[in-house]
Order: structure tokens, then C-alpha cells, then sequence
């Protein structure tokens, strides 16, 4: 169980760091689509002018643009990941098993005197 209870430590830590790049992926998919989606109406004016170096820029400028959208659209798919699942765990079976454990003594006193604050503090 304390393996068990590592190993979820572990995941929780992992869970975090994903939220928070979820977090910047998504704010960095806002901030490059607005200015984008202006650069690709600009370059349909540019391409319609006629002539064929002009032309020939927006289509350069079009294709670079669709690569960044493109771009974009990861970190937002990546933002919208899935929530993780999260796992009742049993309490008591934890308490046992850290009991069992050499460095369980630490533990259970921080523990008594987290149950005897909320005691206290219900009185």
C-alpha cells in the first residue's frame, strides 16, 4: 500500500505539471490565433492585387500561416486532454499498512495530533 500510495504521489505530480502546460498550450493557442487568422486576411488582399509577385508572396505568406493555424490547433487540442480519473483509496488500509512501516511512528503522531486539533476545534 506505501508503494501504492507512492506511485500515486507520482501521478499526481505528473497530473499537475500536464494541467499547467495544458494551461500555457492554451493560452499560447489564443494569442497566436487572433494576429493569424488577421495575417491570412491581409494576404487574400495582397494576393488579390493582380500582380504575380504579389501573388506569389501571399501564397508563400498563406502557406506559412496555415502551418502556424495548424500549429495552433495541437496546443489546443493538447489543452482539451481529458481530466484525469481519480481513485478513492482506502483510508484504513493505508493506516494499516503505514503502521506496518518503520517510519509509520512520525506519521501516526502527526496524524493524532491533526485528529485532536479537529476535536478540539469542534468543541
Amino acid at each position: 500500500m506505501t508503494a501504492e500510495l507512492e506511485a500515486q504521489r507520482a501521478r499526481l505530480q505528473l497530473t499537475e505539471e500536464l494541467a499547467a502546460w495544458q494551461t500555457v498550450a492554451r493560452g499560447l493557442a489564443h494569442e497566436l490565433k487572433n494576429p493569424l487568422t488577421a495575417m491570412r486576411m491581409a494576404v487574400a488582399r495582397v494576393a488579390r492585387l493582380g500582380s504575380p509577385p504579389a501573388a506569389e508572396a501571399a501564397q508563400l505568406l498563406g502557406e506559412q500561416i496555415d502551418v502556424l493555424l495548424r500549429m495552433t490547433e495541437s496546443f489546443s487540442q493538447f489543452a482539451k486532454l481529458p481530466a484525469p480519473h481519480k481513485v478513492s483509496v482506502d483510508l484504513a488500509e493505508l493506516l494499516r499498512e503505514l503502521g506496518r512501516d518503520d517510519e509509520a511512528e512520525p506519521f501516526e503522531r502527526q496524524l493524532r495530533d491533526l485528529t485532536e486539533d479537529a476535536s478540539a476545534a469542534r468543541v
